[in-house]
């Protein structure tokens, strides 16, 4: 397989929602490959990791929105 292959089997992102904005990232990372994530309660989670990337993806796609709120990590674990 291609390098590119291996990631979109293999390979899923998630921002640090914590630290940085994450819509740079949706502009640089096919959909499918981007997954919610908040690694709360470690200090760089944050309890309202949620509410946080929602008003961080307005514009987004509803389709987008759905892959990266479960959707990606889902189809990568066959669920």
């Amino acid at each position: 397989l291609k390098p590119s292959d291996y990631i979109k089997r293999q390979v899923r992102f998630t921002p640090l929602t914590s630290c940085d904005s994450i819509q740079p990232t949706f502009g640089q990372l096919p959909e499918d490959l981007l997954v919610f994530s908040s690694d709360f309660p470690h200090l760089e989670g944050r309890a309202d990791a949620v509410a946080l990337c929602e008003a961080q993806l307005t514009g987004v796609s509803e389709h987008a929105r759905a892959q990266f709120f479960g959707g990606s990590i889902a189809a990568l674990m066959g669920l």
